[in-house]
């Protein structure tokens, strides 16, 4: 970086696009922004150098600064067609739907039948869930040109969502039957859709063969891949539903349902500590649902590690005080350590939360008869607080 430091030239934007590169690449990313700013200043060119700015600042997850630049060149062009075209790209890349579904409906006010911003809104609508909506989207690019395979997928995949699964099915019979090619890759997208349907339907014998004649061939989707892993489960093939679940996490490691899964996997073959560490990376990826936290401190506790599922189930409970869930698991804790006025605390507070929870105690824990009898009495007083 010394060398371009040593040498300026401070009228020339590529060289600051240069020095901004090289300051993205080191993870400086105030110099970064310095530069971008001096090629703003400069006014040259600004739609290219703008979209390089946002995506690189995405790249280094800084995805406000992503997204001010971004607006920046979309208020230098408002109403050139091909740039916002190309801006609009950039914002699905970077995560940013809403802009790119604003430069879809400015495209669409001047050209109607721009399908390509018609699969934008429709995107953008499906992540936004609002299913039917898209699905409408593709209806319309279909009526414009009957014969788009991307349109007639993304209508399959649409009503899959939906569960019209008898729709689906329809469609990817007329779509086979006019289209004759066994060689297209499209084929293996319908196939795999057809082992979606049937593993909807709990079909997962019949699941599992067309999950495994699209894997050997073509690959499947990410979500493919778990309902395959669940079919391996279904008949019991743990080894190939971990190998599945495995190569989903090399490829995203943030995808919750695979460590769920791997999870389960683990407390079937009571490898507990690796169910543990599995729950761990959920609780860290859905931080808000305590049913992880319950389930890390059930296998934590079969691998008798009690102090640290107590941990996480005090932290439930302070985070979380109507979880009577994790009150119950505290009894149940409680009453393995000797602590029977310590677990009468903790059953006393889950049956405030939920009646039920009493019930589910007595199936849950061989020593219930005591601590129940010691709830039930008129004059039984906790001692603390759990």
């Amino acid at each position: 970086m010394k060398i371009f430091e040593a040498y300026p030239d401070e009228q020339n934007p590529e060289w600051h696009c240069l020095c901004f590169s090289v300051y993205c690449h080191n993870h400086n990313i105030e110099k970064a922004k310095e530069e971008a700013d001096r090629i703003v200043a400069l006014g040259v060119n600004l739609e290219h150098y703008l979209a390089h700015i946002a995506r690189s600042f995405h790249q280094q997850k800084e995805n406000e600064l992503a997204k001010d630049y971004l607006l920046k060149a979309i208020r230098l062009h408002p109403t050139d067609n091909d740039t916002l075209d190309i801006l609009g790209d950039l914002a699905l890349e970077i995560g940013e739907i809403t802009i790119a579904y604003r430069c879809a409906e400015k495209i669409l006010s001047d050209h109607p039948y721009h399908i390509k911003s018609w699969f934008t809104e429709a995107y953008v609508l499906r992540y936004e869930k609002k299913v039917e909506e898209s699905l409408d989207k593709l209806e319309y690019i279909l009526a414009i040109d009957p014969d788009n395979m991307q349109a007639t997928i993304e209508k399959i995949r649409t009503l899959i969502i939906l569960n019209r699964l008898a729709e689906a099915e329809e469609t990817i019979k007329e779509t086979i039957a006019s289209n004759k090619d066994n060689h297209q890759p499209w084929q293996f997208i319908l196939k795999g859709f057809s082992g979606d349907i049937a593993f909807l339907k709990g079909a997962w014998q019949q699941a599992g063969k067309l999950y495994s004649a699209v894997y050997n061939k073509a690959g499947l989707s990410p979500s493919q891949m778990l309902f395959f892993a669940e079919c391996k489960m279904k008949n019991h093939r743990w080894k190939d539903a971990e190998r599945l679940l495995k190569e989903v996490n090399a490829t995203d490691n943030e995808i919750v349902e695979s460590h769920e899964l791997l999870a389960e996997i683990y407390l079937h073959q009571g490898r507990y500590d690796l169910a543990a560490r599995q729950f761990r990376q959920c609780m860290v990826l859905a931080p808000d649902n305590t049913m992880y936290r319950i389930s890390c401190s059930i296998a934590l506790l079969e691998g008798n590690h009690k102090k640290s599922a107590i941990k996480i189930l005090q932290d439930t409970v302070k985070t979380s005080p109507g979880c009577w869930e994790a009150y119950s698991l505290i009894a149940i804790i409680m009453v393995i350590q000797g602590k029977a006025k310590a677990a009468v605390t903790a059953l006393k507070k889950a049956c405030d939360i939920e009646p039920t929870a009493r019930e589910k105690f007595i199936q849950t824990c061989p020593q219930a008869k005591q601590i129940i009898e010691l709830l039930d009495r008129k004059d039984s007083e906790p001692n603390k607080d759990v």
